[in-house]
């Protein structure tokens, strides 16, 4: 589904999964580092850190996008969201098939561009948890959650790149 996807995948019995979702003009390797960090903690977790659908239009040495970002505007980012989610959903879909696992089971983590789609994906799936990192919130107009996840956001106060507020 994706073009790369670093994971660890435990060889006990898998009864978890932690997806990590990159930030922009990153990689997935760069997040499977906090599951090295998580993985003693959390021994039958499963952590995907797929790289994203797009080539970086900053970092075209290995980087990757879930969207162009030209700026913050909500309408551009809300398009890029659009567009990204599908495939994060179908990702999603099949890890859970392929791990006969519930969507409970199902724990979704992303730095910035990946946060903002991590936190997105409650309208397309339901999930066990979602955690962001320096991320922003843009819900699409008119439309409602599929669930309201558990939801952990930390974020700087001195960010500039995803402003705090």
């Amino acid at each position: 589904m994706f073009e790369n996807c670093p994971s660890i995948i435990p060889q006990k019995p898998i009864q978890k999964l932690v997806v990590l979702l990159h930030g922009y003009g990153s990689n997935g390797d760069d997040l499977l580092e906090i599951a090295k960090i998580w993985q003693p903690d959390l021994p039958n977790t499963a952590f995907f850190s797929p790289n994203a659908i797009e080539a970086s239009e900053v970092n075209p040495f290995g980087g990757y996008q879930w969207f162009g970002l030209k700026d913050f505007d909500h309408t551009n980012i809300r398009a890029g969201l659009d567009k990204a989610r599908p495939h994060v959903n179908r990702f999603l879909k099949r890890l859970l098939a392929e791990y006969s696992l519930l969507p409970s089971d199902l724990i979704v983590t992303g730095f910035s561009q990946g946060a903002m789609l991590a936190l997105d994906m409650v309208y397309a799936i339901r999930l066990g948890g979602i955690i962001g990192y320096s991320g922003a919130f843009y819900p699409p107009l008119n439309t409602q959650p599929l669930s309201s996840p558990p939801v952990l956001l930390v974020h700087g106060t001195a960010d500039l790149v995803v402003p705090y507020a």
